[in-house]
């Protein structure tokens, strides 16, 4: 691991809150399947699992973030009603 990363989520808003934003998200999945691959081989098992789970919780910090995002953009059903009242 390079020394200036750090290994936990930062608890600020929008993109910074990600831990690995340099990375696209079809990077992440393309590692995650590497990574699977090589611990199943027995290959640097504790290092990949450790990796590997920084790289889940990273996919599901955006999958969350995505659709935060989306959600706030969803207009009601019905004006002037609650979607819960529906």
């Amino acid at each position: 691991m390079a020394g200036g990363l750090s290994g936990g989520v930062n608890k600020t808003s929008g993109a910074s809150q990600l831990d690995l934003p340099h990375l696209t998200r079809r990077e992440l999945m393309s590692h995650r399947a590497k990574l699977e691959r090589a611990i199943a081989r027995g290959r640097n098992t504790e290092a990949g699992t450790a990796l590997l789970a920084r790289i889940e919780a990273e996919l599901e910090a955006r999958r969350t973030l995505r659709f935060e995002n989306a959600a706030k953009d969803v207009p009601p059903l019905y004006r002037g009603m609650r979607d819960e009242d529906v």
